[in-house]
């Protein structure tokens, strides 16, 4: 038998939770698509190091997304997603954007480069 005959004689069963995780995933995007809005994106700068001489050689951009009720989300929660929707690509523009404009508030003077939030 093919295989396009197998597929017509498959049966496909309803369960809750997948209405329940279509709702959570739906839920999730309109939030993060209000998160880029409302500033909630943060970003952590972790230094990157030379051990033997001691220095900073770079740093790497850590992205967290502060939710207003479920706390701080995960990036392996939001980032698929942001790829999956698009808004991967206001979420790299947010990143790539001077501190300033990004919170809208400059740098404090006390804190150095790396340290910005």
């Amino acid at each position: 038998m093919s295989r396009q005959g197998v597929r017509r004689k498959q049966a496909l069963f309803y369960a809750a939770e997948m209405n329940a995780h279509s709702l959570e995933r739906l839920t999730l995007e309109n939030d993060l698509r209000s998160a880029i809005e409302r500033d909630q994106l943060l970003l952590y700068y972790q230094p990157q190091l030379n051990l033997r001489r001691g220095e900073i050689i770079g740093m790497e951009a850590l992205l967290r997304w502060q939710h207003p009720v479920r706390g701080l989300v995960s990036p392996m929660e939001f980032i698929p997603l942001a790829e999956e929707t698009g808004l991967i690509v206001p979420i790299g523009e947010w990143v790539c954007a001077p501190p300033a404009s990004r919170t809208g508030r400059g740098r404090r003077r006390d804190c150095p480069p790396w340290q910005w939030l």
